[in-house]
């Protein structure tokens, strides 16, 4: 990974590289073609980044934050959560799309047993409405794993949401109406 690439409209650059110079080239750009209030929208866990695709369409500046560009976007990182906080208390950040990730809070898994220790068969059930933020008797070693970073980035998120609301920055976020997101405590 590394440098910029164009996609989309004219002059909105898709950020590759780490994300201090991904924002840095993003907010560059939009500076250089809006002016010195320009803006950029922050998609986190963009995946596939299908809503940035529309944003930069439509003309925005759009940074994609996700694990899958490489070890350098781990949100999990305190870093990079520290920068990311820093970006929304700065400025420069017009709005966020949270793309919360499914693995770890869907209700996907619930037709599967809880995996024993060895972990075989299909992947193992990890939470219940009961207990939204995992059961109690999941094992697997890769489930606990699978628990623990999707109540990590809940509660990230969650936080990242606040800093919004104290900026007024506008934000969004995104999962099933069915998923467990729905039921955790700092979401409802």
């Amino acid at each position: 990974v590394g440098g910029t690439k164009k996609t989309g409209t004219p002059g909105s650059p898709t950020a590759g590289g780490c994300p201090t110079s991904a924002m840095k080239v993003l907010v560059d750009a939009a500076r250089l073609q809006l002016g010195a209030g320009a803006q950029v929208v922050i998609e986190v866990f963009s995946g596939a980044g299908m809503l940035s695709k529309r944003f930069r369409a439509a003309g925005h500046f759009v940074l994609e934050w996700d694990i899958e560009r490489g070890p350098s976007w781990d949100l999990l990182l305190r870093s990079n959560q520290t920068l990311v906080r820093g970006w929304l208390a700065s400025g420069v950040v017009w709005g966020v799309h949270f793309g919360m990730p499914c693995p770890y809070i869907s209700r996907a898994r619930d037709r599967a047993p809880v995996r024993g220790v060895n972990g075989s068969g299909w992947p193992g059930r990890l939470r219940s409405a009961l207990h939204p933020w995992g059961l109690p008797d999941v094992v697997f070693a890769p489930d606990l794993r699978a628990i623990d970073i999707g109540n990590r980035l809940v509660m990230l998120s969650v936080s990242f949401m606040k800093v919004c609301r104290r900026f007024e920055i506008p934000f969004t976020f995104e999962n099933p109406a069915s998923s467990y997101l729905f039921v955790l405590p700092p979401i409802l």
